[in-house]
This record gives structure tokens, sequence and C-alpha cells, in this order.
């Protein structure tokens, strides 16, 4: 692909007429080359002073820096301040967490040029940092740059977003630069997203505003529990939540329809407390550079989901701090991020370990000392111009136990994770990346209650192991504005479940239809091969963008047979003008239980088969200046949806399993449809707001009744106001939504009663939830490294939100008496830490 560069003209700024004496043209040599950067303007020490009380800590000699000379004063920058200090003479320095200002006796240089990519595409994320100095540049739009104040042998990082990071020393003791130097990233992650497919939406002339892809910057201003990238997820709309679990619920779809991905690879699990409502993700937000969210309608690469795709990718430090030391009241960790100086080659370490005692109180507190740890590594090697190679690994686990004398509970969790990829650049149009991933997971839960006076009690001990390897290979080709990506997946699995269980729920489950005394003994193992293919074209004619798309999937692990289903995809968008765009999205999504998820602690020994549901997604965004929105129509329609087994009046409790309302709900169909909005606005350079609402309807049909879903949360309003300087940053977010729903019982019912579950299910709409959280951060230079204190507050005023309704069942003659008592979630939740950098 050609571009086409613009030129440079280095020749003299200024010609002095040669009758001036010598003292004059000393004196014009130096000043005449300044008077873009000197002009009337702000005081140079009043200048200085203003980054001293921004967290600069400036240094200087009042021998050489006076009140009489002056700056523009457009804008304050470390970088403004050194190309006027340049032009008197003077330089800036960085010596640890001191800027020292001194005489400068080394002559120094400009360097102009361009940050391309392997095939010519400007890097218009890209920077230059002088290490020496500690002075970065941004380039523009064409990836063009100008970088000054560099004196020979001055070593410069430059990297981009997406793309690694590399250093270059321009001017050596004997090799001269070129003119205009265009300098080649390699990227990261050479396959790209997909424009209009997905409601990512990563249009081509996007700018920053990106509703659903949530930078590290963005998720350190997001208040949420103990800072957790994928609590802050549900900060976006279209997604239900009440703040206890970070498993997302995706437009009215249920929370095992969302595919995670980490660096490419999927998690099969990725949350510590999967056995009691997953509160907190097994990746440490402190090395994640972004986070994609696509909440329908993604591209045909990710498949056997129904709802959404998270995919995380972890960063590399572009800060002069590449190591994090830490402790707060959740956890303590470590991680350090590298790129070596003489070797393409970076890489990444965090280890954390803690206790989720403030996230299990609510449920039992009878909880002892619940911990969990976490480690993620990775190694990446450039090799050569064209190809890339990762080794990752993650390993999760916990060890969570509840008791006293009359009941014990514990849950004992490990993941492990390893997977190799390859980036290969093959030609300027094909790229492909391959991974090679395996996944071993162990899981062992336990429950013992003694017999009560009505029954209720018993048992219940599962375990489950898990083996999976798995190959894919993505491709992506460019020619002009068409655009082709394809690629296959094959994946083995093994899966070795136990169970067996020996418990009595009581008479309530003789009253909801089910049974009263429950016995299983489960051995059972599920073993064999899956598939899938994809096709996907771009075809770009100004205007308009149409991406037709295709998927097939194959599994050879069901007890009843194989199965097999295609999946048709279609995006097409319009742009209305340069800042504004108009989207349409239709498409078939299957979902297959996947070998680990046989519902086998709920009894199940057979998979169901997969699942369908169908997107027609219409939207549009546009920006007024600085002011971004974005506002989206959908329908969800579920076919062949498989039973599922819920607790009819209060989910959040220590067991569900062996709770007495639990019951099997098997619609015949399901729906979901909607509205999702919203806006951003910097408002200035400090402070920013975000402002989003969400309209949602999902039901169920059940014996010919629609009954409304337990998280069909009709109405969203969120805001965010976030304050963020070089030091200090604090948000302020506000969270409301209509109340989740409950079963609803009469008063009393005669003892041969049985409630029909469509009479029963989701009848009552608990109270609005209501949350206001807040978080901060500041920081200190200590000893040349940074010392940063962090609070994060969740339902700041200590509200009492409602979980669902528990129900006692007593016996009055030949009536049951049914006693409601509301079930609080989470309290006040306090995080506050200390994070040393260096």
């Amino acid at each position: 692909m050609s571009y086409d560069y613009r030129q440079q003209d280095f020749g003299n700024t200024s010609m002095i007429p040669m009758r001036r004496n010598i003292i004059a043209i000393l004196l014009c040599g130096q000043l005449l080359p300044a008077a873009d950067v000197l002009a009337d303007g702000q005081s140079l020490v009043d200048v200085i002073n203003d980054l001293r009380s921004r967290g600069y800590n400036i240094i200087y000699s009042s021998s050489l820096v006076t009140s009489r000379d002056s700056v523009p004063v457009e804008t304050h920058t470390i970088a403004d301040l050194a190309k006027a200090l340049n032009h008197i003479g003077l330089t800036i320095q960085r010596r640890g967490a001191v800027w020292v200002i001194a005489q400068d006796s080394v002559a120094r240089q400009t360097l102009t040029g361009y940050l391309l990519s392997p095939s010519g595409v400007p890097v218009a994320s890209g920077y230059l940092v002088n290490i020496a100095t500690g002075l970065r540049v941004e380039v523009d739009e064409a990836g063009y740059f100008q970088l000054e104040n560099i004196q020979q042998g001055d070593t410069l990082l430059i990297g981009g977003r997406g793309y690694f990071e590399r250093s270059i020393v321009p001017f050596g003791e004997t090799t001269p630069p070129e003119k205009v130097m265009r300098l080649v990233l390699q990227p990261r992650d050479i396959l790209e997203n997909l424009i209009v497919t997905g409601s990512r939406h990563h249009l081509p002339f996007a700018t920053d505003f990106r509703s659903h892809s949530l930078a590290l910057e963005e998720l350190s201003l997001i208040p949420a529990l103990g800072g957790d990238a994928m609590h802050a997820v549900n900060h976006l709309p279209g997604i239900s939540s009440v703040g206890v679990s970070a498993k997302p619920y995706i437009r009215g779809g249920t929370d095992d329809e969302v595919l995670i991905l980490l660096d490419g690879a999927e998690l099969l699990e990725s949350f510590h407390l999967a056995d009691y409502h997953s509160g907190y993700s097994s990746i440490d937000y402190r090395t994640i550079d972004k986070v994609d969210v696509y909440t329908g309608g993604f591209p045909a690469r990710y498949g056997n989901r129904m709802s959404g795709v998270i995919d995380v990718t972890t960063e590399r430090s572009e800060q002069p701090y590449n190591s994090q030391l830490g402790v707060s009241n959740l956890s303590y960790f470590f991680n350090t991020r590298h790129q070596a100086s003489n070797y393409p080659v970076d890489w990444l370490l965090s280890v954390r370990r803690g206790d989720l005692e403030e996230l299990t109180q609510f449920v039992d507190t009878r909880a002892n000392d619940p911990r969990y740890f976490d480690a993620t590594g990775r190694v990446t090697v450039a090799l050569g111009d064209r190809a890339v190679w990762t080794l990752q690994g993650l390993v999760a686990d916990d060890d969570i136990s509840f008791g006293d004398a009359e009941e014990v509970a514990f849950s004992k969790l490990k993941n492990q994770y390893l997977w190799s990829r390859l980036d290969v650049s093959h030609t300027e149009q094909l790229n492909s990346a391959t991974v090679l991933s395996y996944a071993d997971i162990d899981r062992q839960k336990f429950h013992s209650s003694d017999v009560e006076e009505d029954g209720k009690g018993g048992f219940l001990d599962y375990r489950q192991q898990v083996r999976h390897w798995s190959l894919r290979s993505d491709y992506r080709w460019s020619e002009g504005a068409t655009i082709w990506e394809f690629g296959a997946q094959v994946a083995y699995g093994q899966s070795d479940y136990w169970y067996l269980a020996d418990f009595d729920r009581g008479p309530m489950g003789l009253v909801l239809g089910g049974e009263s005394s429950v016995s299983d003994d489960i051995n059972r193992q599920a073993n064999g091969w899956s598939a899938g293919a994809y096709l996907a074209a771009e075809f770009d004619f100004d205007s308009w963008v149409i991406q037709p798309s295709l998927r097939w999937d194959s599994q050879h692990y069901y007890f009843s047979g194989d199965s097999q289903h295609v999946s048709p995809r279609l995006g097409i968008s319009y742009k209305l003008n340069n800042d504004s765009r108009l989207w349409l999205s239709l498409g078939r999504f299957y979902q297959p239980e996947a070998i680990h998820e046989l519902q086998v602690s709920d009894g199940v020994s057979e998979f169901f088969e997969p699942q369908q549901s169908e997107h027609r997604i219409v939207g549009v965004d546009w920006r007024f200046g600085q002011l971004g929105m974005k506002l989206e129509f959908y329908q969800k329609e579920y076919r062949d949806t498989h039973p599922r087994y819920e607790n009819l009046f209060n989910p959040f409790v220590l067991l569900p399993e062996l709770e007495p309302d639990r019951v099997q709900v098997s619609p015949q169909k399901s729906k979901a449809s909607g509205t999702d909005f919203e806006t951003s606005l910097p408002i200035n350079e400090s402070l920013s707001g975000v402002f989003r609402y969400s309209y949602l309807n999902a039901e169920d049909r059940i014996n010919g009744q629609w009954v409304p879903r337990r998280w069909s949360q009709r109405h969203t309003a969120s805001g965010r106001l976030s304050w963020q300087t070089e030091s200090f940053s604090t948000s302020l977010a506000i969270i409301w939504h209509s109340g989740w729903r409950s079963g609803l019982l009469p008063e009393s019912a005669p003892q041969d009663v049985v409630f029909p579950l469509k009479q029963v299910m989701n009848q009552m709409e608990l109270r609005d939830y209501f949350s206001l959280d807040f978080s901060m951060m500041k920081s200190w230079f200590v000893g040349g490294n940074l010392l940063t204190l962090h609070a994060d507050i969740t339902n700041l005023l200590g509200r009492d939100n409602v979980a669902g309704v528990d129900y006692d069942i007593e016996e009055d003659d030949d009536l049951f008496v049914f006693e409601p008592d509301a079930e609080k979630l989470l309290p006040r939740v306090v995080s506050v830490g200390l994070v040393y950098s260096f």
C-alpha cells in the first residue's frame, strides 16, 4: 500500500543581513529562531510554577531563568517548556523524580519523519520518547512527527497502541539520519477488528469515542468494586447487574452467553468465587491495556456464544515505571513489564494474592478467610520484521470455606492456561495469527448441613476435572477497499464429572412442583472434538460499507451424537457525513453446551442441543464538536432454548442447588428487545462526563405464557463525572435501574397446593436499585519513584438494595403460611490500597 508522504524543507529559517555588526549577528542567531516560541505571552517562571503545581518537581537557578523570559499561553506542558528553554540555550532533563534546568552546552538537533506499519499505513496512535530527557511527542493522523532537542547518542523509544515498542539512536557517531525518517513498527496483533458487524463499532472514521472499548486510562477512572475490570464492564449500556457478580448479563441473555478472551485465548473460567456468584475477575486490571466489549452482532470470527464477547488485551507500560508493588484490603500484588533495550523482546509478569471476605459476607457471615491467587506471565519476541511470537500463561486458584457446628461448605478451584501465539505479516496484504492453547481446570465443591425440623438438610459433593486443547488460525487479506477474513479452529476436550448428593428441600420443594427429596450419584466422562470455520468480507464503497460473513461449527462430544450448525451474518453501514454513521446488523448465533458445562450439579447427565438466537440491530452515532453520542435499537429471538436452573426467590445464597426454591425453567422460546444510548463529553482538559440510558424487556415463554426474566431491568440510567490531573484523579458514578424480579407467593395456601411455575416466577418487581460509587487516586514522587494511594467505594450511601425475598414456610392446620423476608445485596464496600511504582 502506497502513501503520499508530505515534504519537509530543511532550509535556513532566517537570513541575517551582512551589514549588521558581529554583536547583532550573535544576538539574532540566538533570538530569531525562538520567535515562534518566545512570543508575547506568559512569563516562563509562571509556566514553571504552574507545572510545579501540577506535580512536576522542577529545579532551576534564577540566574538562568528570569521573569523577563516569556512563552505562549496556549499550553503548559514539559514538551513546550523544553522547546522554549532550548531556544534560549537551556535544557531540561529528568533525574529520577526531579526535572533540572541547566545550561545547554551540547549541540542538539531535530528529527522529523513518519511512524508506519509494515504495509506503509500511518500509525496514528504513535509516539516517540527521548529516554535521556523524558520528553514525548505524539504523531498526527498521517503518522508525522517532529522531535526537537536531541543530542548525539540519545536513545529514542518509539511505539504506538497495538504495536511493539523499539529503541533507535537517530544521531549516532557515524551514521547521520535521513532528512525525513520512515520508522516502521511491528503490530502486536496483526489481525484487526472488522468495523461494522459488532456493536463495538470500530468505525474507520471514529474518534476517541469508542463506546464499548475501555482503555486502561478509562478503566482506572470507573469506580468499580476493588477496581475490578469486569465490574467496570457492567457500567456499559445494555448490561444488567446488581453489583454482586462480575459476570455480565448482556441485553437480556443469561450470564453464560458471553465469550471471554485474553490475548487471543479463550478462558473457560475467568472469575474468582466462581461457585459463589463470580464476584471478582482473575485478571489483574493493572495489567490490562484495553477491554473490547461486543454487546451484539459480533464478527464471525467469534463463535459458540449468543450474547456478547469480552476481548481483553494485556499491556506493556509506556510510563517511566515498569514495576508495581502494592497492598490493599483485598489483595497484595506485584507486576512488572519490560522491553529489552538491545533485543526485540518484551515480557509481563503479574502475581496477586488476597481474600474476598468483603464480597462473601453478604452471602454468609461464616466465611473463613476466602483466599484467592492469580498470576499472569507473557514473553513476546519479534522474529524479524514480519513475525511476532508470544508465550503466555495464567493461573488462578480459589480456596473458600464457610461453616459452623451445623453447616459446612467449601469450594476449591484451580485454573491453569498456557498458550502460544504466532503473528505473521506474510505480505503487505496478508496477515495471520495462530494460537495453540491448553486449559486445565480442577474443581471441588462440598456442602453438608444438619437436618432441620422440617426435614431440610443433607449433603452435596461435586468434582470436575477438565483438559482442553485448541488450535486456531485467523487470516486477513486486504487489497484497496476490500478486506477478507477467514479462519478455522479445532479443539479436543475431556471433562470428568463426579457428583454425589442426598438432601431434602423440605415442603417448599413440593409446593413449587419439584422434588422434596433429591438423591443423585453421577459419574460421567465427556470427551471429543469440536471445530469451527468462518469467512467474512468487507466491501467499502466510500459512503457504504457491506460486511457479509458465514460461520460453521460442529461438536463431536455430545452423548446423543454429533451436532452441526451454520450462522450467516450481515453488517451494513452508511456514512451520513464526516461526523455520523448509520448501521444495520443481522445475524444468527448458536451456542452449544461446552464440554465443561454439563449441568451435573443440578442432576443433569446429558448435554442439551445447541441454542440459537437471531440478532437485529439498528444504530447511529454522531459527534457535535467534543460531544459524542451513540444510539442503538435491538431485538433478539431465541430458539431451541435449553432448560436452565434458577432460584425463584433469592439467587444470592451460599449453595443455590440445595435451596427449596430451586426449579427447572424450560422455555419454549425467549426474546429480548431494547434501546441503548450513550453520550460522552470532555468538559475541559481535566473534567469529563459520561451518561448512559438503556431500556430492556427480556421474556421467556413458559407453558404458553410470556414471563419476564429476573434480570430484565426495564429502565437503567447511569452517569459519571471524572476529574484527572497529572498526580490526582477522582470519579463519582451513579447507577439507577428498575428492580430485578422475584417469585411471589400468597400469604397462605392449602398444604396440597402445587403452584404452576408461570404463576409464581418473577411476578414481583423488587425495589429500584441505586448505587453511588466513588474512586480516587493520588500520587507522590518518592526517591525518584512513585507512590500512589487509591480508594474505591461502591454503594457509598450504604443503600439497602434488595437481592430477593426468602419465604419461611409454617404449618397452620391444613394451610401453609408463607412469611416473606427481604434479603439485602452488598452493603458499602471499601477498597483502599497503596501502590509503589519503580
